[in-house]
């Protein structure tokens, strides 16, 4: 099962990770979907509409608003959770995470977490850990 994980989170950064990787202009903040004015007003202009005919709909910058609005683009299909209510996750926030410093790999800059973060467009490294 890791292994088919492993090759997945490969095949997905070498698909989606090299123009992320590559745009390193634009840091959270800046790429903002309201910010860039993706989608916004009726009919959005021109040179703001994301259509999945696109070539560049699922690109960074354009990825962070398709990824929130993937079912308006095309048709999906809605998953019931059963006959229970929805449940609580526990929560257990550590103040001092965003503060952790790390080196990235070919890197001498030494990071914080909350700095890392925001460059990856991110609130959590979710589900790193499993891979």
């Amino acid at each position: 099962m890791k292994t088919r994980l492993s090759l997945a989170a490969a095949a997905a950064l070498a698909t989606f990770g090299g123009p992320l990787m590559a745009q390193d202009t634009l840091d959270a903040t800046a790429s903002n979907p309201v910010t860039m004015g993706w989608m916004q007003g009726f009919p959005p202009a021109e040179d703001k509409q994301i259509r999945f005919t696109d070539p560049d709909y699922f690109a960074f910058p354009k990825l962070r608003w398709t990824v929130c609005h993937f079912r308006e683009l095309m048709p999906t299909v809605a998953v019931n959770n059963g006959n229970g209510g929805v449940s609580a996750l526990p929560e257990s926030l550590d103040p001092g995470l965003d503060e952790v410093t790390f080196t990235p790999l070919g890197s001498d800059l030494e990071r914080s977490l909350r700095r890392q973060l925001h460059r990856w467009h991110s609130g959590a490294p979710q589900g790193a850990h499993r891979l």
